[in-house]
């Protein structure tokens, strides 16, 4: 009985797909999300005729709990040929309802993101230095750094320590921390120079597949601040954690590990969704008062903290975060005009008490 509910042909049968749909509607709020749209939309393209998977694969329906849905109560005695031919009629009909419900979806605007992005930093950035209370948390993390004696929890603590400090210092997508991998000058994302120097570099193709990025070569050092917490992660703590002796990827994931981190291994690496589900355990466990949040919001808080320091700077803003300046208008430039006028109401404020003074000054 588990070998026939276990199987790839149940994406075939558009009501488990629309009943799962609805669950997760459901369990959101309401909202037919991107995460069921993008579903949806692998299943239809595997229920294609000619190149979709599932349309390749008639031998799939004998797996079903009830193949005799497909083509019939005769369809386990058919021959190859019919089976085939009744098969591909069930893939197509099928594919034609989960376009239809998604097309309806997306017409009554149904679909929507679960949540807005920048929801649970919303305090942080209406602060006038958002990364303050990441700073304090960072002091936080480093007063309760577990002793030697512990060697394993202390690994762990020092990894998410540099790991939430890289965040800040370089702020890159959690995918180019997940396939960051350690070598030489020439060989590594991360190096040391022969002068003692650390720097990330990744080329123009590690950026190629990812939406709004810069798809030209990063080249650039890490603040030397940082460069003991580098060097203690890794003479310390790097070959306490898996693959530690192994492995060329530079951030790995614990060789124990929580629920955030339990995660089936891709070529050792810690993978980005996983790296994203530690971040939002670590904010709440270390941040007042926080729900938690992505890696995602960390890029958001640097670079509104950013533009605070230095208004309209879109162009180092984009080398920053390494996008595309049309990326980077399209996501902040509403604070354009916000901290344009917050300049505008401080030079007002200004100009207000200059009159006041000279009033006082000739007595009026």
């Amino acid at each position: 009985m588990r070998r026939e509910v276990m199987t790839v042909g149940l994406l075939s049968d558009a009501d488990y797909i629309v009943q799962w749909a609805q669950w997760k509607t459901q369990r959101s709020g309401g909202h037919f999300h991107a995460g069921i749209v993008t579903h949806f939309q692998n299943c239809i393209s595997c229920l294609r005729p000619e190149t979709g998977y599932l349309w390749q694969h008639a031998e799939l329906a004998i797996q079903l709990p009830q193949p005799e849905r497909i083509g019939g109560n005769d369809y386990r005695n058919l021959d190859s040929e019919e089976r085939t031919k009744r098969w591909r009629s069930w893939c197509e009909q099928n594919r034609a309802r989960l376009e239809t419900v998604l097309r309806n979806a997306e017409k009554s605007s149904v679909s929507s993101k679960s949540r807005e992005p920048t929801e649970p930093i919303a305090d942080l950035l209406a602060l006038d230095e958002p990364l303050t209370p990441l700073v304090d948390m960072l002091r936080t993390m480093e007063a309760v750094m577990p002793p030697p004696t512990r060697r394993h929890d202390r690994a762990v603590h020092l990894r998410d320590t540099l790991l939430l400090k890289m965040l800040i210092n370089n702020p890159l997508r959690v995918h180019h921390f997940s396939i960051m991998r350690m070598g030489p000058q020439g060989k590594g994302n991360i190096y040391r120079t022969s002068e003692g120097e650390w720097r990330i570099f990744f080329s123009a193709d590690d950026f190629k597949n990812t939406s709004g990025a810069a798809c030209d070569n990063y080249d650039v050092g890490i603040s030397p601040f940082l460069w003991p917490d580098i060097d203690r992660y890794v003479s310390e703590a790097r070959s306490e954690l898996k693959g530690g002796c192994e492995s060329t990827y530079f951030f790995l994931p614990s060789r124990i590990g929580g629920r955030h981190e339990k995660t089936p291994e891709l070529d050792g690496k810690w993978g980005a969704n996983y790296i994203s589900k530690r971040v939002l355990h670590l904010t709440r466990l270390y941040l007042a008062d926080s729900p938690g949040f992505s890696p995602h919001a960390w890029r958001a808080l640097v670079a509104t903290a950013y533009l605070r320091q230095n208004p309209g700077d879109f162009i180092n803003l984009a080398n920053l975060l390494h996008d595309k300046l049309e990326t980077v208008l399209a996501s902040y430039a509403h604070m354009r005009v916000d901290e344009g006028l917050k300049r505008y109401h401080l030079y007002l404020e200004s100009a207000w008490k200059r009159f006041g003074q000279r009033r006082q000054q000739k007595g009026e």
